[in-house]
């Protein structure tokens, strides 16, 4: 194997290793030492027409997840910035927030990532920026890879992460 393909396999299983998508949506589940836990599954969205976002907004999703988080979410992108990349003429990097919705309360995310409009393939970072419910002042991170149908209108892939969720405070007694 040539060290440049060496290199990009050892990239991707540490990428991999880190995890994909969002925290369970049984954070009692979560270890007890560091709050957090492991979650993976697929998502599957659509793009929503023009106007459905609201102005500022241009472009956003509303999806669904399963596998380790049983979910609807939403996705609002902020900016597009072009790569300017020869080799990869087509690629943006993007930024925007995405909200999870599970019945323990929602995770906010912070979505950064970068997109192939030729190949059409996606891949991203969600940072976990906080929440309601259970997931108040939550964090950590999710990966997402996978692709779209543009003629569809159509976004699937997987994700992998982990959520830390902080101990719940115990209410003193008040007799």
């Amino acid at each position: 194997m040539g060290a440049k393909i060496k290199q990009q396999a050892r990239w991707s299983a540490i990428i991999c290793g880190l995890g994909v998508l969002l925290g369970s949506t049984l954070p009692g589940a979560a270890s007890a030492a560091t709050g957090c836990t492991p979650v993976s599954g697929k998502f599957e969205s659509q793009t929503l027409p023009p106007g459905e976002c609201g102005p500022p907004v241009f472009f956003c999703t509303k999806g669904s997840l399963t596998g380790g988080l049983h979910a609807d979410y939403e996705f609002v992108a902020q900016q597009f910035t072009p790569a300017n990349e020869p080799s990869v003429p087509a690629a943006f990097f993007y930024s925007g927030f995405s909200a999870v919705h599970t019945r323990q309360g929602d995770l906010l995310l912070t979505d950064t990532g970068a997109l192939d409009l030729m190949a059409w393939r996606i891949a991203a970072l969600l940072t976990v920026t906080g929440g309601t419910g259970d997931y108040t002042d939550a964090t950590g991170f999710v990966v997402v890879h996978g692709s779209a149908d543009a003629a569809a209108g159509t976004n699937r892939g997987r994700y992998s992460g982990e959520v830390c969720v902080p101990p719940k405070k115990a209410v003193p007694n008040a007799t």
